[in-house]
């Protein structure tokens, strides 16, 4: 009898593995997942330069200004198009002339501490950045001069010394706790790492190759994730290695040649955002013939932005037609630029005096070759940008040699000192579309930032001003529309294209979104709804 014993056992043993199996379809039918509180997520940093934690330091590195974003909150904050949003505070009033700036801070903030977070606050912030420690800083200078008062514990007021309709997005900048720092000497707070902190996480730990954040318990809105754990990589490639290796969940700003390896891999992915940069070729005016606007038309024509965007970039950007990136959806240019036509480009330029000699390759008037040089970042993905440009306007008997420099001296030497004919420049003005710096006759010639040596234009310049001094949103609007049709007209770059932030994601790690446009901090937008663990309700 006993050989009979195992086929019975066996077949008992298949009935109750189908009636489970069957019992499990209908729980998995009847409940569905949600996200459960708890758990950690693994972040990749590449080291890019010491850490400075509080946000009026931490303008000198991307990781520092991540960071920042996470950990401290400003009165405002950008939203997906660019046009500030309330953070601390819920509301402001501007007065007409846009010099003075009233915030009304939410009811019950508080710092990580259980302290509350008043506008002395914001007062302690301004002084920070006006003392000398920042005051040769870009944000110390971008403060400088500027008067706060507190009338209240819940109201803050700056009268600026000169109207500015961006100032609005500058205070996006976090607060930082006077009441933990105001007795700390000044020198020391560019490596605090232990002061309270207003956003979602505060500092649990520092080690030299390791930041954990936790859980800031007075958080406004309490994220689902017990902590955050970064990882410090000296190279990009090792943050992307471990990243495939399932060692961390994330690295953010990575290239799109390592978005390429990420993409196919089994539960790894990348997620995209567009961003507030773009890329141009600037066409120095200066240069003889680069002063004829119909040379400038054809170079334009001539470059094929649709391929770079494809081939050097692998997708991952939009077209650019102004320098007023396609994200800043209120104030953008609708126009999708010059279309790539090499037969149109020829015959601005023989219109110009610009002709093939028979046999020839490259262009001559009087003589005198078409010979121009393009000075690029060496930084990747600009040199490939740079040589594709050079073959396009080699097609169109342009001949052009590429000088790649590092980026310190492209903006401080080659730009500059307007030692140039072409320079492919990458710019990130920020979420708010004031591009006055860059275009406005009163600061053409050096030193500033307005390289192009384009001739004034007194319509541009109205528009520019309007632009940054009237607080109306609509003719702000209204006056860079007008501009960049301007700009278009005189063709005085040619405007490329609008790269993405790219984040590479372990998929274990869930929840996350990121806004249609944002600076690489951007990502923590929606860092409460983050998670790791799940559970499972009925449906």
């Amino acid at each position: 009898m006993r050989p009979r014993a195992r086929p019975v056992l066996v077949a008992g043993l298949a009935l109750v593995t189908l009636i489970g199996g069957l019992g499990y379809a209908a729980y998995l039918a009847t409940t569905r997942e949600v996200p459960q509180a708890g758990g950690r997520m693994v972040e990749g940093l590449v080291v890019d330069g010491p850490l400075s934690l509080l946000p009026p330091f931490a303008a000198e590195t991307q990781n520092s200004r991540d960071l920042s974003s996470l950990l401290y909150r400003g009165l405002t904050r950008p939203g997906p198009d660019g046009r500030p949003g309330a953070d601390l505070a819920t509301r402001w009033e501007i007065d007409p002339q846009a010099r003075v700036y009233t915030f009304h801070l939410a009811a019950g903030l508080r710092w990580s501490d259980g302290q509350p977070l008043t506008s002395a606050d914001a007062l302690f912030t301004l002084a920070l950045l006006q003392g000398d420690q920042l005051s040769g800083s870009l944000a110390g200078q971008a403060w400088a001069n500027i008067t706060a008062v507190a009338p209240d514990p819940a109201t803050v007021v700056y009268t600026l010394p000169a109207p500015s309709a961006p100032f609005l997005g500058q205070t996006s900048l976090g607060l930082v706790p006077a009441h933990a720092l105001n007795r700390r000497a000044p020198e020391t707070l560019r490596a605090a790492t232990d002061a309270p902190t207003s956003g979602p996480f505060m500092v649990g730990g520092v080690e030299r190759d390791r930041l954990h954040l936790d859980r800031n318990p007075h958080a406004a809105l309490r994220p689902l994730l017990d902590g955050i754990d970064y990882r410090l990589f000296g190279s990009e490639d090792g943050a992307i290695a471990a990243l495939v290796a399932g060692d961390i969940d994330m690295v953010a700003s990575i290239l799109p040649k390592d978005a390429a390896r990420l993409a196919g891999r089994a539960n790894r992915g990348v997620l995209r955002s567009g961003s507030f940069a773009y890329a141009q070729v600037l066409l120095n005016q200066a240069q003889g013939a680069l002063a004829d606007a119909q040379v400038r038309r054809a170079l334009a024509a001539a470059v094929d932005r649709q391929a770079i965007v494809r081939d050097d970039l692998g997708g991952y950007a939009r077209l650019d037609s102004s320098p007023i990136p396609p994200t800043i959806t209120w104030a953008s240019a609708k126009t999708p630029g010059p279309a790539h036509n090499l037969a149109a480009a020829a015959n601005a330029l023989d219109a110009s005096g610009w002709k093939l000699p028979a046999g020839g390759r490259v262009r001559q008037k009087d003589g005198v070759p078409l010979s121009l040089h393009l000075a690029a970042p060496d930084s990747d993905p600009y040199p490939a940008v740079a040589q594709s440009v050079a073959r396009d306007l080699a097609r169109a008997g342009i001949a052009v040699k590429v000088d790649v420099y590092p980026q310190v001296r492209l903006l401080s030497d080659v730009l500059a000192g307007r030692k140039f004919d072409m320079a492919l420049t990458p710019i990130d003005n920020g979420p708010d579309p004031d591009v006055y710096i860059f275009w406005h006759s009163a600061v053409a010639g050096a030193p500033s930032y307005n390289f192009s040596g384009m001739a004034r234009d007194v319509f541009l310049d109205k528009d520019l001003e309007d632009g940054r001094f009237n607080p109306d949103m609509k003719a702000r609007a209204d006056a860079y529309a007008d501009a960049q049709k301007i700009l278009a007209a005189n063709q005085p770059a040619v405007f490329l294209y609008c790269p993405d932030v790219i984040i590479g994601v372990n998929q274990r790690l869930r929840g996350v979104t990121l806004p249609a446009g944002m600076e690489p901090g951007g990502r923590y937008a929606s860092v409460t709804g983050w998670y790791v663990q799940t559970r499972r309700v009925k449906r």
